[in-house]
């Protein structure tokens, strides 16, 4: 694996991965060509270092005449995890965690067995125990898939702050609890990002109500000065004006409604 910081090769770390999914890819080859299908699945850990996975089937299928040709598969599960958008989008990625592995298709026969794997299968899928008859197993087709070359990724691990991952990649928390952190912090992000754009609005609809109280009351004096107060030529207010009246300051009435309302 090329980004050894995502790498989990503790075999806790990768059954925690297994825990989360409920779907696995199969990959297989057709007379040369690719072929992959999802199916539910089960898993069982044996001695440590080696996987089996269970799936069942009808008793014919594209799948089943691929695998008897060719046993060979490849294999991979993910679980739903955040996409993460920050703000240069080269920096863009999905953050989850994920098993890959090649492994060999077994078809079981034994009737204990398949009885046994379809158990598996549904406690993985319900987490319910339950038991099921022969006559049941022999309606289906039960496969499992052997591995012991696998590896899990998880990312980011550079998110849970609170506990450094190790030597091999692995964080002491779950797969979950990582995850949980990825939200935690992508909302956050989030909040922070609201905030800022509430701050944004209340800043410039201040600049706004400030421009136009600025513009009333430029206009305001405009009138006021210009319009509002007009003193018409005349004698000294002590002196007697050609038609008997002394001299005052009179003020027209749509100039002194301007003045009134300018004030």
């Amino acid at each position: 694996m090329r980004r050894k910081d995502r790498e989990v090769t503790d075999i806790r770390g990768i059954e925690e991965i297994l825990l989360q999914c409920k779907v696995c890819h199969v990959a297989m080859v057709d007379d040369g060509c690719p072929y992959v299908v999802p199916l539910s699945y089960g898993y069982k850990i044996l001695d440590g270092n080696k996987l089996e996975l269970y799936f069942h089937s009808a008793l014919e299928g594209r799948k089943l005449d691929i695998l008897k040709r060719n046993n060979k598969v490849c294999f991979e599960m993910a679980f739903k995890g955040e996409p993460v958008h920050p703000e240069t989008p080269c920096n863009s990625g999905y953050y989850s965690a994920s098993v890959i592995g090649f492994g060999e298709a077994v078809f079981i026969t034994d009737a204990d067995e398949k009885c046994q794997g379809i158990s598996i299968m549904f406690k993985h899928q319900t987490g319910k125990d339950v038991a099921f008859s022969a006559e049941q197993a022999a309606m289906v087709c039960v496969f499992k898939i052997v591995s012991t070359d696998f590896t899990g990724k998880k990312s980011p691990a550079r998110i849970n702050k609170e506990n450094p991952q190790s030597g091999n990649g692995v964080n002491d928390k779950s797969a979950t609890e990582n995850l949980y952190y990825t939200r935690e912090y992508r909302y956050g992000r989030k909040n922070v990002k609201k905030i800022a754009l509430i701050v944004k609005e209340v800043a410039i609809l201040y600049c706004v109500i400030f421009t136009i109280a600025t513009i009333i009351n430029s206009a305001g004096w405009l009138f006021k000065s210009r319009l509002g107060f007009h003193r018409e030529e005349s004698e000294p207010a002590n002196a007697q004006t050609g038609n008997g009246q002394s001299g005052n300051c009179r003020i027209h009435p749509w100039r002194r409604l301007l003045w009134g309302w300018a004030q």
